[in-house]
């Protein structure tokens, strides 16, 4: 009771402990009109706290609902999917009480390490994923079918179906077990489950097995429990009504239908067994059965056994009931033992990290793999893939037509085909060794544009340079292509196009099919061919047009992809736009400024507002930095200014020529051909021989 209360305060401090440092207040996972909540259904296993659930399907439908704690900092949340469910509605918040999202598991049955993944984006943008380990919880109950004989026959194996409400959760036991004077196996055949019992003692017996399950149950509080009874059962075992003979040979493979070849097998002896016998065997006890095999027996061996010749004609599996050893009609004896086709596989499925099943015989070097072969006789004998490494069987799916292994591909892997051997013989069958080809991130492609340097990947899409570049050179880098992850040769295109400052097109050109080695790739060696791309790539080199002709801002574009006819729609792509740009730039504008007010020094008062006078300046415009051809709103110039140019009475006596510097401040908005900016400036009047400053309105016409 003691350790009961204090595993208790335990869980309680360790989950009061999570939920300070969650985003989470509470989560409710919903199957059906039954829901569990986090706070109330944990389970402690391995120090870490776990969310469960008891289904019943296999591939539920479930809503879950998640509120978030106020007192924890974030920005955004989303859910990250997994092989272990599918996502039908994202992440979603209503009303910012709850966010809520769907998923469907994927054969919950057979899930481990199964766990909702959330991804938090933090008020300062750094993100990190957060995790809710989950633990699936199912009941599972298993019993014989309720008209079962209770009766045994020394030496007889006796097959009987088993019932579950959840068959898919039982796990077979294929090795035989020992139970006391029974002995027992469990196996699955066409998704039943049968239990074989065989006995060689006879009396009363009672059977109680405990049945391992994939999924458990909750035993307890602190416990959980992993296996399943089946009842409490009473055997009685008869002696035999028929002799039953034992074969050395629990499988034999049916090599050849037509029955030329035979092989030598050691039988059991009994007395009434005569030598230098053939005996047909068939598959049932009344006369004009099927004939399955025939056996000769040849002579008695200093074992006890009497060596014999067994010739096969048809399939036979021992779940399918006893084989009978007949003298014409007359059943004699008895035995059982499985004829198996060779092993033939119809088919490779591979599943890779992502958890799903692609067919096929394709596989990369350094990934992990689990293969799933197809076929007939599949469950005898032993698989091996040459070249590969860590090769485990799934016992648990083991049937004459299914056989699932996982592997390691070796990353210096020499093959390019592993051939499947089965007991040291090849099958016909083979798994094709392919180079990766996947689609990198152009982080290996670089740009040299005069004296700037720097990655494709990482660079903006407009790329301003405030120097007269003579050429763009494109490197690559091809030393990280397979750094960390091996991606495999890379083929690329690049578009490039010309166009000057009013964006008219000037050249054009696609270069196609620049294929790049991976260098220093563990792959290296396998990467062969003489088409691969060396050095840097001169875009004068490629175009009509010569960037060293290019007046401002005008823009070379470039658009990087992988090969569309290679990698279809799983390649990427990257735009860069490269514009030649200027600070400010010198012209000779003509301006008309009007109303100017002009304060002339020596001279009392401002004198009258000016008529419309004309300006020619010899003008600097000065650009917005980060923008194209995007000037500031004002200009500085020097130049002539004819005052009350228009005006042209003769008691005029305003009318003067002045050498003047002017600055000039415009309206921010732009692509008008008419605008009034606003002058200010000073000078010296020729006639008059005053200086000036002036200050007043005018009038541009831009062309």
């Amino acid at each position: 009771m003691n350790r009961l209360v204090l595993l208790t305060i335990l869980s309680v401090l360790f989950i009061g402990n999570a939920y300070a440092q969650s985003p989470f207040r509470e989560i409710q996972l919903s199957i059906g009109e039954t829901s569990f909540y986090y706070s109330q259904h944990t389970f402690l296993k391995d120090g870490k706290p776990y969310f469960f659930f008891y289904f019943d399907e296999d591939d539920p439908w479930v809503e879950v609902k998640v509120y978030p704690n106020p007192n924890f900092p974030k920005e955004k949340i989303e859910l990250i999917g997994t092989g272990s469910y599918s996502i039908v509605d994202s992440l979603r918040e209503f009303n910012n009480e709850y966010s809520r999202f769907k998923v469907r598991f994927r054969d919950l049955h057979t899930s481990n390490f199964l766990s909702f993944v959330f991804r938090i984006q933090s008020p300062d943008s750094e993100s990190f994923n957060f995790e809710i380990p989950l633990l699936p919880l199912t009941e599972t109950r298993v019993a014989f079918d309720p008209a079962f004989s209770n009766e045994l026959f020394i030496g007889e194996e006796k097959t009987l179906e088993l019932f579950s409400n959840n068959p898919d959760n039982l796990r077979p036991v294929y090795e035989w077990q020992s139970q006391g004077h029974i002995n027992f196996r469990i196996s699955r055949e066409s998704g039943r489950l049968y239990i074989h019992l065989l006995t060689q003692q006879f009396g009363d017996f009672n059977l109680s097995l405990r049945i391992p399950v994939n999924q458990p149950a909750l035993f307890g509080p602190d416990s959980l429990r992993y296996n399943t009874t089946l009842g409490d059962y009473r055997f009685i075992v008869r002696s035999a009504r028929t002799v039953f003979l034992n074969i050395n040979r629990n499988e034999v493979s049916l090599k050849n239908v037509l029955g030329n070849e035979s092989i030598d097998v050691e039988l059991d002896y009994h007395r009434t067994l005569q030598l230098n016998k053939t005996y047909r065997i068939e598959d049932q006890q009344s006369p004009g059965g099927k004939l399955v095999a025939e056996i000769f027996t040849k002579e008695i061996l200093a074992t006890g056994k009497v060596l014999s010749r067994l010739r096969i004609y048809d399939y036979h599996h021992r779940s399918q009931g006893y084989l009978y050893i007949k003298d014409g009609d007359i059943v004699d004896f008895f035995t059982n033992f499985d004829i198996l086709p060779e092993p033939e596989v119809s088919k490779i499925t591979v599943q890779r990290s992502d958890g799903i099943w692609v067919p096929g015989n394709v596989i990369y070097p350094g990934e992990n793999v689990i293969i799933k072969l197809d076929g007939i006789g599949l469950s005898q004998g032993q698989f091996s893939f040459d070249g590969l490494m860590d090769i485990e069987l799934d016992s648990l799916t083991r049937t004459d037509k299914e056989i699932v292994y996982s592997a390691r591909v070796p990353m210096d892997i020499q093959n390019r085909h592993c051939a499947i051997i089965h007991d040291g013989e090849y099958i016909g069958s083979e798994l094709l060794i392919k180079e990766y080809s996947k689609p990198r991130p152009f982080d290996f492609v670089y740009l040299t544009v005069g004296k700037q340097h720097f990655n494709v990947e990482r660079s903006e899409e407009l790329v301003l340079t405030y120097e007269n570049i003579r050429d763009v050179m494109v490197e690559f880098d091809r030393g990280i292509i397979d750094q960390g992850v091996v991606y495999g040769p890379q083929i690329i295109e690049i578009e490039v196009s010309l166009r000057n400052n009013k964006k008219n097109l000037l050249d054009s050109k696609v270069i196609k099919y620049i294929k790049l080695n991976p260098e220093g790739s563990p792959r290296e060696a396998f990467y062969t061919g003489d088409d691969f791309t060396l050095g840097t790539l001169s875009l004068n080199r490629q175009l009509r047009s010569k960037i060293f002709d290019l007046e401002d801002w005008s823009s070379i574009e470039l658009t990087f992809r992988h090969d569309p006819q290679i990698y279809g729609s799983k390649g990427q792509s990257k735009y860069v736009s490269i514009v030649i740009a200027k600070e400010h730039s010198f012209d000779v504008d003509v301006s008309f400024p009007a109303g100017l007010v002009i304060k002339q020094f020596g001279v009392d008062g401002f004198g009258n507002l000016g008529g419309i006078s004309m300006a020619m300046m010899a003008e600097f415009t000065f650009y917005q930095p980060n923008r194209v051809a995007k000037e500031k709103p004002y200009k500085v110039g020097a130049g002539f200014l004819a005052l009350n140019a228009f005006n042209f009475s003769e008691n005029n006596s305003n009318r003067d020529v002045g050498i003047a510097i002017l600055g000039s401040l415009y309206p921010l908005s732009t692509g008008k051909k008419l605008s009034f900016p606003l002058y200010t400036g000073g000078g010296y009047f020729l006639s008059g021989g005053k200086f000036f400053w002036l200050i007043g309105p005018g009038i541009r016409v831009s062309l």
